[in-house]
């Protein structure tokens, strides 16, 4: 689809926005520190792209950018420090790449960084504290993977890190307010069933150690930190049944507690925490296709 629609948490209500000049899924949003969105990649009818769009939230239009490099979907894309945005990995035609491309919003274009140790797709990308950026997990060249990497933006390297105990892709990652990631669930290598175990990296050791596992076992879930340095896991694939539970993790006691219900099974959907605190739950899909519904976790 081309179209897109803003959200007003004040009045609960959707309005629709420009459309994009390409429709596209399985792309990457992100917000850059002018306020604009970029969408990159992601797959049409005819395979992956790599074209890039800006959105103008001053005027609510869409308006083409640099293309990257590499046609990409099941990517990851990261805002860096520097304002620059890091994407990594790509999945098109079974191809599987170890590339990474840097984008600069001051001049719209693409330039390539430096090689990932490891081909992935469907893994994660996070953010740290002191700026670098850690890569663990995904799929590629017919194998999930445990390995996790460091991206050094003043360098544009890449090193190893510790390994996870476990192989993941369509898993989450997040970042706890004490500089830990946790790490929650991805799909077990055979039967289509979720996991259930979840882990902390932590990047002064760059080790990681397992913590309690999930009530129930997931995958293409989501993952929000709250306010209270809790983290929201909602939705996703479980035991060959699309979910609509929801569970708590308490960094504190590292240990998992189910929470409400949503209303509707979904999976691939998008999670975005207000400014009041709440969670925005939209879109994705369950067994008859794609969701127009939105939820509110409070």
């Amino acid at each position: 689809a081309t179209s897109a629609e803003l959200f007003d948490p004040d009045s609960s209500t959707w309005t629709a926005t420009g459309s994009l000049a390409t429709g596209r899924f399985n792309h990457t949003a992100t917000l850059l520190n002018d306020g604009r969105v970029l969408v990159a990649g992601g797959s049409a009818g005819r395979g992956a792209l790599a074209s890039a769009e800006l959105y103008d939230p001053a005027t609510g239009d869409w308006s083409a950018t640099g293309r990257m490099a590499y046609r990409r979907n099941y990517h990851s894309a990261t805002l860096l420090g520097s304002g620059k945005v890091l994407v990594v990995g790509t999945n098109t035609k079974r191809r599987y790449r170890a590339t990474a491309e840097l984008y600069d919003p001051r001049t719209g274009e693409w330039s390539m960084t430096g090689r990932m140790g490891h081909v992935r797709s469907g893994h994660t990308a996070t953010l740290l504290p002191n700026g670098q950026v850690l890569v663990a997990g995904g799929y590629g060249n017919g194998q999930r993977v445990a390995t996790a990497e460091i991206y050094h933006p003043a360098t544009g390297s890449w090193t190893p890190t510790g390994r996870m105990s476990r192989d993941r892709n369509a898993h989450t990652a997040t970042l706890l307010t004490n500089g830990e990631v946790l790490v929650a669930g991805g799909l077990k290598p055979r039967g289509g069933l979720g996991r259930a175990s979840a882990e902390l990296y932590d990047p002064v050791t760059g080790t990681w150690t397992l913590t309690g596992s999930m009530v129930t076992g997931r995958y293409n879930q989501t993952a929000t930190l709250l306010t209270s340095g809790e983290v929201l896991v909602a939705a996703g694939f479980g035991r060959h049944t699309i979910l609509s539970s929801a569970e708590l993790y308490d960094p504190v006691t590292g240990t998992w507690a189910e929470s409400g219900s949503m209303t509707t099974e979904r999976y691939d959907t998008t999670a975005t925490r207000l400014l009041d605190g709440a969670v925005l739950v939209a879109g994705g899909y369950d067994a008859f296709g794609s969701l127009d519904s939105a939820e509110i976790y409070r």
